[in-house]
């Protein structure tokens, strides 16, 4: 039963051309991330060299300046800030690093999923909502509902929902990887500084499986809670309009889902890269954590519980 079902709606999500549209969405914007950190590698390489050429200018000693640290000051001016960089010449040459290494192949997971818990989670929450939708709209539900019932038709439409997100993801990163390569590759060539060499033994284990299963996680969530929305008002529009209202909430309270998500992911990827993502800057406690690993429960739950109530789900 659960099968047949799982590839029927596997077979619906590829036919319906929703697979390569999400697909697309999460990779433009992981692709988008890439071409942010090769533009800011290339953009403090050039910030380099014209200090560089001051310093010369000046009759500066070169190798003393590499040699000293930099600091970094931040003054409030106004309703601005400004941003005092003290010996700017070795803190642009680690900036010029530090963005090319996050295209390596071995960071790349920490670069591209640095904006997933904040934009492209948007995106597959809207897919949880189309996803469960679907059949309300092209009046397949009863027959469903005749056929599996009411919880179980549910509960594995909400599985269909997961395996959907999964997938997405999991091509997403694929390509993102592919894409990745040429870039990585016009940085090392056009930036003339010698990259540090990363092997495999370099890379810890343990941090790219938490970045993998946090990214996985956090799909799972939104398009767990899209679909939940989505049961509850019966209107894709309504329910993705909804969602994104509730997700782009100021993040400033503790409890919030995408507050909670954005501090986790703070201490989980190394190399967030230079795509600006949303961040909290609040202290989690453990009912907030209790939350966000409950919430997926919960959502199922109560859209079985809601499902269950209604009589019809025929437009």
């Amino acid at each position: 039963m659960i099968k047949s079902f799982i590839k029927k709606d596997l077979f619906y999500f590829i036919k319906s051309k929703q697979i390569f549209v999400f697909v697309f969405i999460v990779t433009l914007i992981f692709g988008f991330d890439i071409f942010c950190n090769y533009a800011a590698a290339k953009d403090h390489y050039d910030s380099y060299t014209r200090v560089y050429q001051n310093c010369l200018d000046s009759d500066m000693d070169i190798e003393e300046l590499m040699s000293e640290d930099y600091e970094i000051e931040t003054n409030e001016i106004g309703s601005g800030k400004q941003t005092l960089i003290t010996n700017p010449l070795p803190y642009y040459y680690d900036k010029t690093i530090e963005s090319v290494l996050s295209l390596h192949p071995f960071f790349l997971l920490g670069t591209i999923y640095a904006p997933v818990t904040a934009i492209a989670a948007l995106f597959i929450s809207v897919m949880g909502v189309m996803a469960v939708n679907d059949d309300i709209v092209h009046l397949t539900v009863k027959f469903y509902v005749v056929k599996y019932g009411k919880s179980k038709y549910m509960l594995l439409k909400m599985l269909g929902v997961l395996i959907r997100s999964l997938l997405v993801i999991i091509i997403s990163t694929l390509i993102a990887f592919v894409l990745d390569i040429p870039f990585f590759l016009a940085a090392k060539n056009d930036i003339p500084f010698e990259i540090p060499v990363v092997n495999i033994n370099d890379i810890s284990l343990s941090a790219t499986l938490k970045q993998i299963l946090f990214a996985l996680f956090v799909f799972a969530l939104y398009a767990l809670l899209g679909a939940f929305i989505g049961v509850l008002t019966r209107n894709t529009l309504v329910s993705s309009a909804l969602f994104w209202v509730i997700s782009l909430m100021p993040f400033d309270l503790k409890y919030l889902p995408g507050c909670i998500v954005n501090s986790i992911a703070k201490d989980i990827y190394t190399f967030n890269g230079n795509f600006a993502s949303v961040s909290a800057d609040i202290e989690c406690n453990y009912l907030s954590y209790c939350i966000i690993i409950v919430l997926p429960v919960i959502s199922v739950i109560s859209a079985v519980m809601v499902f269950k109530k209604r009589s019809s789900y025929i437009s």
